[in-house]
């Protein structure tokens, strides 16, 4: 069974404590992110049945000390979404997939982080 990750506490305004260290795998400098309850459900396109649901993000965060059950986070630099980036073509994959349709959004939210929210790797 795999183990589930949360906040365990903070420190300051600035850094969030969370509840894996080094015997789980945690490494300095590795991207988290802590997930809200909200989020999209996903829907099989055939019989409407709901087969889960993707968390929005309350934040990203990013891991600045590991102790060995515990870590030291603190929020990552926002992510820009390529609209931001204005003109500027950047591509990180070689090929994209071409959709019709809106795609299933991941928005990162504005709500409070508490301790107990999960953390995901």
């Amino acid at each position: 069974m795999e183990k589930i990750i949360g906040v365990a506490g903070f420190i300051d305004d600035f850094k969030v404590i969370i509840s894996a260290g080094n015997v789980d795998g945690i490494q300095e400098g590795m991207e988290l992110s802590i997930l809200s309850s909200k989020g999209e459900d996903i829907r099989d396109p055939f019989s409407g049945e709901i087969l889960g649901r993707i968390p929005h993000i309350k934040a990203m965060i990013k891991v600045i000390l590991v102790q060995d059950r515990f870590s030291i986070c603190v929020i990552k630099d926002q992510y820009l979404p390529a609209i931001a980036l204005g003109n500027a073509n950047i591509s990180f994959f070689k090929q994209r997939f071409k959709f019709e349709g809106k795609p299933i959004e991941r928005m990162v939210t504005d709500e409070p982080i508490k301790v107990g929210d999960i953390v995901e790797i």
